[in-house]
């Protein structure tokens, strides 16, 4: 699965480098903004451990345990913030995603030689395979999370309600499962960054070296 995707990345990669003399500003666009959501994701990433180190310190004995829930329920608050920024970047992706292949459709149809314009369409097809293969993880990175917060939102609830310590010592059972179910959460964003730095290189890879200030 992971080979498809690197494969799929790089026909991505390789319709960007193709349409960058007709469409450079749609393509700076879409990569500016897969870059924001790559940002996104990693302080994501810093949320949740800061959530989880917050909620499992709170059970601890002789902590100030209204400082360290306050300390959670801010991470749980900016990572509320940043899923809605996630959602509002992917829509824009999307958004520029499709005019940027409606463009490379309507170019290909301009193209007499009908074996170009067949191998135009193939690559068409990639990049329309490229953008799914990254929705597909994201899909499922999403719903990862969005079952975990959940849960961290029930505990958050009732904390707030009973923050003391036999109220602590009846959900420490509860407080050890919000925990590890972050493991998930974390692997999945590993692995979506991890599309993205290659989708990065591979740019990166194809832009001209930056000209020399040597002499």
């Amino acid at each position: 699965m992971k080979t498809l995707h690197r494969i799929a990345l790089l026909a991505l990669a390789s319709l960007f480098v193709a349409c960058q003399t007709t469409g450079a500003d749609r393509a700076a666009a879409m990569v500016d903004s897969m870059r924001e959501l790559q940002n996104r994701l990693n302080s994501g990433q810093e949320d949740i451990t800061a959530a989880v180190d917050a909620l499992q310190e709170v059970a601890k004995p002789g902590v100030d345990m209204r400082a360290t829930f306050d300390r959670f329920t801010d991470a749980v608050d900016r990572l509320e913030q940043q899923s809605d920024r996630v959602k509002k970047l992917r829509q824009d992706i999307d958004r520029r995603r499709k005019g940027f292949v409606d463009a490379w459709e309507k170019q290909q149809a301009t193209i007499t030689n009908e074996s170009l314009r067949e191998r135009a369409a193939e690559r068409r097809d990639e990049a329309v395979a490229a953008f799914e293969a990254i929705n597909e993880i994201a899909d499922e990175t999403r719903d990862v999370f969005d079952a975990w917060m959940v849960s961290v939102r029930d505990i958050r609830t009732y904390l707030d309600n009973d923050l003391n310590p036999a109220g602590v010592a009846n959900v420490t059972d509860v407080i050890e499962e919000v925990s590890e179910g972050a493991e998930p959460v974390l692997e999945q964003l590993e692995e979506l960054n991890a599309l993205f730095d290659e989708l990065n290189a591979a740019l990166a890879a194809a832009s001209p070296a930056p000209a020399s200030t040597d002499g």
